[in-house]
C-alpha cells in the first residue's frame, strides 16, 4: 500500500509480450484468413462466408462513428490486474483519449479486423467508453 508522502509508479507495459500473445490467438482463431468467429467470444459472431469487408460494416455498426474517442473506463491498476487477451491489451495501449477509434486501430499494427473486435470487446466489457 501506497503512502501519500511516497509516490507510486504504474506497473510498465509490456509491449512484446501483448504482441506474442495477440501472434498466437490470431493464428489459433484464423483471424488473418478473414475467420473471426472463435475471436469474438460470442460478442457478434462473423461467418466465414463473410468477407473481411462486410466484416469490419458489422463491427463499425456495434462501435458507431469511427471518429469517436474512446477512453479508459477502468482504473489502469485495476486493467492491469484483469485477465484479458493480448488483442486487448495491443488495443488498449494505444487508448489516450486524444485518438479516435480509426486512429487507433490504424495504429496498433493488427489487421483491421482483428483490432475492430478487440475494440468492441473493450467497449462491451466496460473497460473503455
Amino acid at each position: 500500500m501506497a503512502t501519500p508522502d511516497r509516490p507510486t509508479l504504474s506497473p510498465s507495459f509490456d509491449m512484446e509480450a501483448y504482441a506474442r500473445e495477440s501472434d498466437e490467438r490470431i493464428r489459433s482463431a484464423g483471424a488473418a484468413s478473414g475467420v473471426v468467429e472463435a475471436a469474438t467470444d460470442g460478442l457478434v459472431e462473423v461467418s466465414e462466408h463473410v468477407d473481411d469487408a462486410e466484416a469490419e460494416e458489422v463491427y463499425w455498426a456495434c462501435l458507431g462513428s469511427p471518429d469517436r474517442v474512446p477512453v479508459l473506463a477502468t482504473p489502469l491498476d485495476e486493467l492491469l490486474a484483469l485477465p484479458r487477451r493480448g488483442v486487448e491489451g495491443l488495443v488498449v495501449s494505444y487508448v489516450d483519449g486524444k485518438r479516435t477509434m480509426r486512429e487507433v486501430i490504424d495504429a496498433c499494427g493488427l489487421p483491421h479486423l482483428v483490432a475492430l473486435v478487440g475494440l468492441c470487446e473493450l467497449l462491451e466489457t466496460g473497460v473503455l467508453r
